[in-house]
């Protein structure tokens, strides 16, 4: 940097700050301040002179001083420096704002950025400012996000976003999928999950690129049968457990080669896969079983599966009665019923329902999506906030009582399940007092006397 080696006060009026300072927030100023008005300036400032060629100039170093000495001080001790090209002057700023502690390593990033952009490389960098070539390439990397992203996140959360965040964001080679992911984040927890979560993908994705392309260069078809429990496919296994399914995920390319490459040359029968989920199942496809008689136990085993479906069915339909019967119910009725005071005693029974059905306020929509009858719920939940409160209770225990994986009419024998059944009765005569008639199938069913149900020992019935 050439100077005329002498210090000259200038006029405040005559000093502007540099507009490509990288150092876009100067922090705290009261201490400085403080400083300048006990002892004044003690360190100049260095200035080029204006590119307008008026007698003014620009600020190069020493925007802290100078925006710290208003009000206070009119003149400032400066040094002039001449002949200096703009990238000489951004580079000379970049040197002395970059070796300064108190500078965020987002300014940090942009700054090395900057020099990056002026013709400097990354080892020149490490040299000029003292930091290591690795931190230099962590900080150019936060650089390449854009800052409308790092801005939101910053201000629209409550999240101190680290270094370590932006150097595992390093993980996602993206950078359109990384600025998502950090935009998508709302704590160093999530921004790991979400990073995790990208890489399996990513990881699955590629497999599953590589393995079809193994598969079709060994004439392996893709069939849409179920191969996990299919009887007329015999499945492959694979690695040291023995698998019958591969996790795309983590899976042993030589070791799937090799195992198709063997069975292929041992059988004339084809070989065929599935892909399902993340994982893959690859089976041979076996020659049609001959009908054989089936074994009375066989015979039996059916009998029960099929009076287990029936009664299945059964509560499906008997659950659809109910519904169409609650949103029937005209809302006059339940005026009626509050001038016979018998609306009190009814919201009774059908809390301890609720209670007995295991119902809470918020799971009631959840168990809305197990529903073996979600169809012919969905009017009522529709129309749930313009429902009356008598109505809405009905709703959600009807809800439960509908849930797939519960509330069974019987049990792994096929006995009646007593204490099913009394939800479903209780509720039943509830309904009946609305007008509700089953036909009498079902009321046998519900009663628990149905012949679908396996006989009951003297002590159970």
């Amino acid at each position: 940097m050439k100077n005329n080696n002498s210090v000259v006060m200038l006029s405040r009026s005559l000093l502007h700050p540099h507009p490509d300072n990288p150092r876009k927030d100067l922090g705290d100023l009261e201490e400085l301040r403080e400083s300048i008005r006990e002892h004044g300036i003690m360190q100049n400032l260095t200035v080029v002179p204006a590119r307008d060629n008026s007698k003014s100039f620009t600020i190069l170093i020493g925007h802290r001083r100078y925006a710290a000495s208003e009000g206070i001080i009119t003149e400032l001790p400066c040094v002039i420096a001449e002949n200096l090209s703009d990238r000489e002057q951004i580079g000379i700023m970049l040197c002395e704002n970059l070796q300064r502690a108190d500078l965020t390593f987002i300014e940090q990033a942009h700054g090395f950025q900057m020099m990056m952009d002026l013709g400097d490389t990354v080892e020149s960098i490490s040299e000029k400012t003292g930091f290591s070539e690795a931190t230099v390439k962590h900080r150019l990397e936060i650089a390449r996000l854009p800052k409308k992203v790092i801005e939101k996140v910053e201000k629209e959360t409550s999240w101190q976003i680290n270094i370590s965040d932006y150097i595992a964001l390093e993980k996602v080679k993206s950078l359109k999928d990384r600025s998502e992911i950090l935009g998508e984040s709302s704590n160093s927890e999530d921004l790991e999950c979400n990073i995790n979560r990208y890489l399996r993908d990513k990881k699955i994705e590629e497999n599953t690129l590589k393995i079809r392309s193994l598969l079709n260069e060994l004439g392996i078809k893709e069939v849409k049968v179920n191969l996990s429990w299919n009887d007329e496919y015999k499945k492959l296994h694979f690695g040291k457990n023995k698998s019958p399914f591969i996790y795309i995920e983590d899976f042993d390319y030589e070791d799937l080669e090799k195992t198709i490459r063997t069975r292929q040359s041992r059988t004339k029968n084809e070989i065929v896969c599935q892909f399902s989920y993340n994982c893959i199942y690859i089976a041979e496809k076996l020659g049609k079983k001959k009908d054989k008689k089936k074994t009375k136990a066989e015979l039996e085993r059916d009998r029960l599966k099929e009076n287990e479906k029936a009664l299945t069915d059964a509560r499906k339909q008997i659950c659809t009665e109910f519904a169409n019967a609650i949103f029937d119910i005209d809302p006059d009725r339940f005026r009626k019923l509050e001038k016979d005071q018998t609306l009190i005693p009814m919201i009774t029974v059908l809390w301890k329902l609720m209670e007995r059905a295991e119902i809470s306020f918020y799971s009631y929509t959840m168990k809305l999506e197990q529903s073996l009858c979600k169809a012919e719920l969905m009017p009522l939940v529709e129309k749930y906030e313009d429902l009356h409160i008598v109505q809405k209770m009905m709703t959600r225990i009807l809800i439960s009582l509908s849930n797939r994986h519960g509330h069974d009419f019987c049990d792994w024998q096929n006995k009646p399940n007593r204490e099913q059944l009394k939800l479903f009765d209780d509720f039943y005569d509830v309904l009946y007092g609305m007008g509700l008639r089953l036909a009498n199938e079902f009321e046998l069913i519900i009663e628990g006397s149905s012949d679908l149900y396996e006989p009951e020992d003297e002590e159970e019935a």
